[in-house]
């Protein structure tokens, strides 16, 4: 147990081992922490995402430890290690930070593969870190031709995560090249340019008249429900603000939010609705967790006369069964102002900023185009 070597190997298998025998190897990792390798860390850091277990205590000294063996640093090793932290729910934002100076100062080294992955892993971590980033547009301008158009595709997800345009050349050549990628990375790339609110009609065309939309749409299995909802979204894009498009369209049976059969409210949300309540009197003057065909869900809804007196949720037709995405019932008076109350959580926005997301502001968008007033 003494041995390094030894129990990274115990480690590997710690799914199959009792978890008071696991914990006793996490105290001997930490005990010998200054003993393992740059390598044998990240190795570390993947165990506990391949066993779903978390230690904040053996992450936390992982990732002070590789803080401190920085001349064994390497580009790809360290992408693993943020994205096992990130998937373990651990962040070490200094770490990041120094990461995102090493990717910088070795981007001339990196494979276009390598730069594609940097983009992706700071955009899913939520960090637009400027310096990187300009960098990373710089080098894309002088070695576009390089990059495999999957990889740009990757570019276009990452930075749009981050609410970053991309280069003009980088755009060109996704819609240049858009039949080459396969059809869920043709969604990624339309969604990518919906943020931006740039994605051509012929391409959105070309999308939503694959067959496989309707096999995805019409699925009843779990695994379809985030390709429904981004189609959805997509559906929605196309009918309110892409220029030019005339169709197709999700037929109406299919452009419906998909049944889940257990949803989780966070407890932000449950507090909100809870103040809704006590604000209004009652909750029969909202509907809660409003899920719209538009491929969001809003915490709630408020319908208001034009003298700002709530109806009662009695006059709510909430079966999604009208045509606007609108769960409000079709004798509401025209003057009813819909009111979509969205909590933003802290995953809603990009690190150390007030900003949220390039795919939570598409929703935004959208929502103000289906004529609801957002209260934030």
């Amino acid at each position: 147990m003494n041995n390094p070597f030894v129990l990274k190997r115990l480690l590997k298998t710690s799914l199959h081992l009792s978890p008071s025998f696991v914990e006793k190897l996490e105290d001997k990792t930490l005990e010998l922490i200054d003993d393992f390798s740059f390598q044998d860390l990240v190795d570390i850091s993947s165990y506990f995402v391949s066993s779903a277990r978390r230690s904040f205590l053996v992450l936390r000294s992982v990732s002070y430890q590789v803080e401190e063996q920085r001349s064994q640093w390497e580009v790809f090793q360290l992408l693993r290690l943020l994205n096992n932290m990130r998937i373990s729910k651990f962040q070490n934002y200094v770490l990041c930070k120094e990461v995102a100076s090493f990717c910088k100062e070795h981007l001339r080294e990196c494979s276009s593969r390598q730069v594609a992955a940097i983009v992706k892993c700071f955009g899913l971590l939520h960090m637009p870190e400027m310096e990187l980033f300009d960098a990373i547009i710089e080098h894309l301008s002088s070695h576009m031709t390089e990059f495999k158009v999957s990889e740009l595709q990757t570019i276009a997800f990452g930075m749009s995560v981050l609410n970053l345009k991309p280069p003009t050349q980088l755009v060109k050549r996704l819609v240049f090249e858009f039949d080459s990628l396969s059809f869920f990375e043709q969604m990624e790339v339309c969604l990518a340019l919906a943020v931006f609110n740039a994605c051509p009609a012929e391409q959105m065309k070309k999308l939503l008249a694959t067959k496989s939309v309707d096999e995805i749409m019409g699925s009843s299995e779990t695994r379809h429900i985030p390709l429904q909802l981004k189609l959805l979204q997509l559906n929605t894009y196309a009918k309110l603000e892409c220029p030019g498009y005339k169709g197709p369209f999700l037929s109406e049976d299919l452009a419906r939010y998909p049944k889940i059969e257990t949803t989780t409210k966070s407890n932000l949300h449950r507090d909100v609705v809870g103040r809704l309540e006590a604000a209004l009197g009652n909750d029969k003057y909202f509907v809660s967790h409003v899920e719209l065909d538009a491929g969001y869900v809003i915490d709630a809804m408020i319908a208001v006369d034009k003298d700002g007196v709530p109806f009662s949720k009695l006059d709510y037709n909430i079966s999604s069964a009208s045509r606007d995405h609108s769960p409000l019932c079709k004798d509401l008076p025209e003057t009813a102002v819909r009111v979509a109350v969205v909590v933003n959580g802290p995953n809603s926005y990009l690190y150390g900023s007030s900003e949220v997301m390039g795919r939570r502001q598409l929703m935004v968008r959208q929502l103000q185009s289906l004529k609801y007033v957002l209260f934030r």
